[in-house]
């Protein structure tokens, strides 16, 4: 599953293969930080999402992590 945020209009890019792994239809629904952020198991939620601004903190420019993630249908 691959997902790009570009930061600088804070716009989210799912692959196809992101959306047919967890069941998303690409021309029903938005891909958004926000959606992306509250599909991700509560259990993980707090610190994927510390990881991710670490990494923006850092300067990187990449960043990879293995989490939990609901798909579309729960």
């Amino acid at each position: 599953a691959i997902w790009d945020w570009d930061m600088r209009t804070d716009t989210l890019w799912w692959s196809e293969g992101f959306a047919t792994l967890f069941g998303f239809d690409l021309a029903a629904v938005t891909p958004s930080v926000a959606l992306w952020a509250s599909h991700i198991h509560p259990d993980d939620r707090e610190a994927t999402q510390a990881r991710v601004f670490a990494a923006i903190e850092r300067g990187e420019d990449q960043w990879a992590n293995e989490y939990r993630f609901r798909r579309a249908d729960g």
